[in-house]
């Protein structure tokens, strides 16, 4: 992340662990997901254009809520969008 912009409270961290288990934005989006998970699995195996358009959809939202998906360098603990 540039200088000066912080981590946001939609913004999702990928990783594993502790910090992007509790951190808000996470557990915001494994709400999301856990309320449409029965809708996607409605969706038919053959349809996987379809699949993929509701995954993106998800996406959408989170991004249109101002959150990014976050990868932390571990080792740098430097953020990346």
């Amino acid at each position: 992340l540039p200088p000066r912009e912080t981590v946001g409270e939609w913004d999702v961290l990928c990783g594993r662990g502790g910090e992007s288990n509790n951190f808000i934005g996470n557990r915001k989006y494994r709400k999301m997901i856990s309320e449409r998970k029965p809708a996607y699995r409605e969706i038919p195996l053959k349809q996987r254009k379809a699949k993929t358009a509701f995954v993106r959809d998800i996406v959408q939202h989170v991004n249109n809520c101002g959150g990014r998906f976050i990868y932390v360098d571990e080792t740098t603990g430097q953020y990346y969008v």
